[in-house]
């Protein structure tokens, strides 16, 4: 029951990924349609706002990596030190 656990814990965790790398990506194209400039820098904000749904989709990638191929999943115990 344990293992299906996990498998089941990284889907999910995959499937919020993606949901929030979508509307990550909704911001980003929100501020490049804007044209938010920083005050500061005077650069483009969606430059550095990029990162928002780019961090989101690798870890849905490792979440569905981890869900359908166990063997590559790190072990679930937590061993002593």
């Amino acid at each position: 029951l344990l293992p299906v656990f996990h498998r089941l814990r990284h889907f999910l965790t995959g499937v919020f990924s993606i949901f929030f790398a979508y509307y990550g990506c909704l911001y980003v194209i929100e501020s490049m349609e804007l044209g938010d400039v920083s005050p500061v820098l005077n650069i483009s904000i969606w430059i550095v706002q990029i990162i928002i749904p780019m961090t989101f989709i690798l870890i849905s990638i490792k979440s569905f990596v981890f869900s359908f191929c166990t063997n590559l999943m790190p072990p679930t115990t937590r061993g002593q030190h």
